[in-house]
């Protein structure tokens, strides 16, 4: 609400809110010749940035209980605000942990051993499933924002697989897509609510999927592999930038404890600024820097139909900020390595299935209640002492438990061991992951597709460049290199590349061969119709071969939110003897996992 005046005329303006907004107007107008007022309905200034002293003994810190921290990437424009004013900042971590059922179930995202920093989690297959639903979700929940509005697919459209409805519901997501209980519990509900600072029960399995996905990728919170930016906080806490900006301004033009009750206009075209305390201020111009909801209230009947229209989606619910300052660790939950800076405590919601536990005891109580009162008559009335036979034998099954325990743990660290690169190759060839191309039947139809489909190039796209790298296992006597450097390709067109090997051996060796493709996001549109690896391929002494690839790029990267921007696209082969030795699996797995990042 504004009247269009001489912009070289003082001018009377009032700002509602001393938010972050009303302090970024108050900054911006305090450089020009206005005449500016402050009012807040508060008895402080900054709404959601508070920063308060906490007092232990003869220790005092400052905590800040709203906004926390932010980053190079997310906060650009805040920064360079920073700057402008002079308010460092200093590194910080960006961690998050929860504790369920009053620790019962406790982990942390800090590293590996935060994660299992309760080590019977690592025997819990409601965990390991958990882990591997944040894995998926971080590498496919990006497909929701395909039809955001800033982002126009340019093949497919609707009609393309991950194709969802913008009113889709985060709950009916993650039940459309099969995600555990264990994920929606214990990772994805937690982190939103200590993000947002509420409680768990008030994340609503009813928000905008689109909407969460979006906040969750600005902030960089979806990749579990990819290197996020450094988080910063604040030096003197995340108060100091609004004492900085207040540093100067006149007292009697700040107004605290004041709350505006509406505002109209004047038959001049004023803004009247109706006040709680029943007092009327005239002013030029108003900047309601405040909720959306508290902004229709304030304007009232005055509202225009877009207004109304605008400011009526906003939803807001009152949330108590805690902030947990560690001064005695034996009262925090969850041990050291557990801490995070984002804590969630809550419990987990009640299973319809009874515990075996209540069970039994229901069980026990359901006996008569004369039997009970009579086996209690006859229990004697003095301590008992355990034989030394019971002793030895109390001690042989536990004894014999960590043997078992021991064994077990050995046994499956060597199934992992032999069985570790073949599942990671089947799991790669599935999915993509890791760099690894995928089945040429394409990714949004199944083996009985019709290839031809896929095989159809797009003209109006731009060409990739494809280029070769080729690499021997240390112990392989073996020359492999690429006969072209590279090719350009459309989506949808196919190509043939040819590598050659050579024998440098005096003896016949036989060979298989790896591939992986960088970078990673491309992987599952990569498709080879025909190739040589995880063949064996026999090379007598001093042969040479040539071996060829026949692949093509899917035509669906191109509304691969992720695949933006890639131009070029690497295939990388590597050969190992037949006779792979456990160091050169583990040396792939890690290398493959490496490139992935």
């Amino acid at each position: 609400m504004s009247l269009s005046v001489d912009r070289f005329a003082r001018k009377k303006v009032a700002i509602v809110g001393s938010g972050c907004s009303g302090i970024a107007a108050l900054w911006a107008l305090n450089r020009t010749y206005h005449d500016v007022y402050l009012y807040e309905a508060a008895d402080r200034l900054g709404g959601h940035t508070n920063t308060v002293q906490w007092k232990a003994g003869k220790y005092t810190t400052a905590v800040d209980t709203g906004f926390i921290v932010l980053n190079t990437a997310t906060y650009p424009n805040f920064l360079n605000f920073l700057s402008r004013i002079g308010v460092p900042t200093e590194p910080t971590e960006m961690t998050f942990s929860v504790s369920r059922d009053q620790g019962l179930f406790e982990w942390a995202g800090t590293n590996l051993s935060s994660i299992f920093c309760q080590k019977r989690n690592l025997f819990s297959p409601r965990m390991w499933r958990t882990l591997f639903d944040m894995i998926r979700f971080s590498q496919f929940a990006l497909d929701l924002l395909i039809d955001d509005e800033e982002y126009e697919p340019r093949y497919g459209g609707e009609n393309m697989m991950n194709h969802v409805h913008k009113t889709l519901t985060i709950g009916e997501y993650l039940e459309r897509e099969g995600y555990s209980d264990g994920f929606r519990d214990d990772y994805l509900i937690p982190m939103t609510a200590a993000i947002w600072s509420t409680s768990p029960d008030k994340c609503a399995l009813e928000f905008p999927a689109t909407t969460l996905v979006r906040f969750l990728w600005n902030h960089h919170l979806l990749s579990t592999l990819a290197l996020r930016p450094q988080w910063l906080t604040l030096k003197h806490g995340a108060r100091s930038y609004i004492d900085t900006v207040m540093k100067g301004f006149p007292p009697n033009h700040l107004f605290l404890n004041t709350a505006v009750r509406n505002v109209s206009n004047d038959h001049q075209g004023r803004v009247l600024l109706h006040l709680e305390n029943g007092k009327t201020e005239v002013y030029d111009h108003v900047i309601l820097a405040t909720h959306g909801d508290q902004a229709l209230s304030i304007l009232g009947p005055s509202a225009t139909e877009q207004e109304r229209s605008v400011l009526a989606c906003f939803h807001e619910t009152m949330n108590n900020a805690l902030r947990l300052v560690r001064n005695n660790p034996s009262r925090t939950a969850g041990p050291s390595s557990q801490w995070a800076c984002f804590f969630c405590q809550h419990a987990r919601p009640q299973s319809r299935r009874p515990a075996f536990a209540d069970f039994r005891r229901k069980f026990s109580n359901s006996r008569p209640r004369r039997e009970q009162q009579t086996q209690h008559q006859q229990r004697p009335n003095t301590s008992y002492a355990p034989s030394m036979e019971k002793v030895r034998e109390q001690y042989s099954r536990r004894n014999k438990t960590i043997a078992y325990y021991t064994l077990s743990v050995i046994m499956g660290t060597l199934a992992l061991s032999y069985g570790s690169v073949p599942f990671y190759k089947m799991i790669c060839q599935t999915t993509g992951w890791g760099g690894q191309p995928i089945r040429a039947y394409g990714t949004s139809g199944g083996e009985n597709e019709d290839l031809s489909k896929r095989l159809v190039p797009v003209t109006s796209a731009n060409r990739i460049k494809v280029t070769f790298n080729a690499a021997v296992s240390d112990i392989l006597p073996w020359k492999f290199v690429p006969q072209q450097r590279e090719v350009r390709v459309l989506p949808g067109e196919t190509a043939l590349a040819f590598y050659k090997a050579t024998n440098l051996g005096d003896q016949d060796i036989i060979g298989v061969a790896t591939y992986s493709v960088t970078p990673a996001q491309c992987a599952p549109y990569f498709s080879k119709i025909q190739c040589f690896c995880f063949e064996e391929q026999r090379l007598n002494a001093g042969e040479t071969v040539d071996m060829p690839v026949f692949f093509y790029l899917d035509p669906d990267l191109l509304n691969d939110i992720n695949m933006k921007g890639i131009e070029t696209v690497t295939l990388n082969y590597t050969f190992f003897s037949q006779f792979l030795s456990i160091y050169d699996a583990f040396t792939f797995v890690t290398l493959s996992i490496l490139t992935a990042k």
